[in-house]
């Protein structure tokens, strides 16, 4: 097993941060300007394109509940310039799994793609 690499703590830690502050548009902000997010339980498949698309996603979900978000920090992966990370998440009443890819944006990371499915429902 490939040792997480120490920065992604910190990382992940921002981003839990972040999402737990329910503010739509600090959270599309973690995501590169053409992200693509899947949600694995929304229908026609739930992928969103691009900060903006990203960002209206969030609005929804925060107003109709989707708060106490907690990220941990399972396993990450170094691809080329780009990290695999794989987290475990509670927010509200699911538990879900995810996997993102991060890539550099000048002195931080943006999640460039992610796939967030829902594993237990409270």
């Amino acid at each position: 097993m490939v040792p997480v690499p120490p920065v992604f703590v910190s990382v992940v830690a921002s981003n839990s941060y972040v999402w737990h502050q329910h503010d739509a548009a600090a959270i599309s902000d973690l995501f590169a300007p053409d992200a693509v997010e899947v949600f694995g339980w929304e229908s026609e498949g739930g992928a969103v394109f691009g900060q903006q698309a990203i960002q209206k996603r969030y609005a929804i979900n925060l107003a109709a509940g989707m708060n106490n978000h907690a990220i941990k920090l399972v396993q990450a992966y170094p691809i080329g310039s780009e990290v695999c990370a794989i987290t475990e998440e509670t927010v509200a009443h699911w538990t879900n799994s995810a996997v993102r890819i991060y890539v550099r944006d000048a002195d931080t990371w943006k999640i460039k793609s992610a796939y967030v499915i829902t594993t237990v429902t409270h």
